[in-house]
């Protein structure tokens, strides 16, 4: 198996220069899923400086240019991408076949990019949803856009973390961003305090649910007390008759 430097130096190329004389070594820059923008322009660049663009841009018939061009391009690709276009007799059907193929996954990318961010502006937290749950679908589906080449900072994500979450959490948020610097932290961060507040709702809440158990616990004892009392009283009616 060829090593990271034996892969690199195949794709060094040594480019006479035409004003000095000099010689300048030129790596080709390697096409990939997503790159394929600044892949063309270093590669138009590259391919004008071998002085064989003209057969890609203007159909030019030269042989030893075509034959040129089309080493340089095999130089440029992985092998798979290499096997899909192995057929193509010029450089140019050769060129034209890679455009075709990273532009038509870019539009079919981009329109994957766009319904994902509907679904992510539409996300809400359902009042029975846990933060925890709720974190997760949404880190999720940030995680897919991300795989696509799509940036989205911190500071997006914790936005609509705080926006998307019922109005109990307002007063967290509400502390966040007066005493806190929301455009700096992290979304495990913001995650992190989200779930300790809704800890503390928890346990509040158990905590007046044990005091109305214990109210009405109280008021049964007063209603079983009044009972025994009337009870009572009713008895020394009777022994009285």
């Amino acid at each position: 198996m060829a090593s990271d430097d034996e892969d690199q130096s195949k794709r060094l190329a040594v480019v006479k220069s035409t004003t000095r004389g000099a010689t300048i070594p030129i790596q080709y820059p390697m096409l990939s899923e997503t790159n394929y923008g600044i892949w063309a322009f270093k590669m138009k660049i590259i391919l004008r400086s071998l002085g064989v663009w003209l057969v890609i841009d203007d159909g030019d018939t030269d042989d030893d240019k075509d034959q040129g061009a089309m080493v340089a391009i095999s130089q440029a690709v992985p092998d798979d991408v290499m096997m899909a276009i192995a057929e193509k007799e010029t450089a140019k059907d050769a060129w034209d076949a890679l455009r075709e193929m990273r532009v038509g996954e870019d539009r079919v990318k981009k329109a994957r990019v766009q319904v994902l961010k509907r679904q992510l502006n539409n996300m809400h937290m359902e009042n029975s949803e846990t933060i925890n749950k709720y974190a997760m679908k949404l880190t999720t589906l940030v995680g897919e856009i991300r795989s696509l080449g799509t940036k989205l900072d911190d500071s997006e994500i914790v936005e609509k973390l705080f926006s998307s979450v019922p109005d109990k959490f307002l007063p967290i948020i509400g502390t966040i961003e007066q005493f806190g610097d929301v455009e700096s932290m992290s979304v495990s961060e913001a995650i992190g305090r989200l779930r300790t507040f809704e800890e503390g709702l928890k346990g509040r809440l158990h905590s007046k649910d044990g005091g109305e158990q214990l109210l009405l616990t109280q008021a049964e004892w007063e209603a079983r007390c009044a009972k025994g009392k009337k009870d009572e009283g009713s008895a020394k009616e009777r022994e009285s008759l």
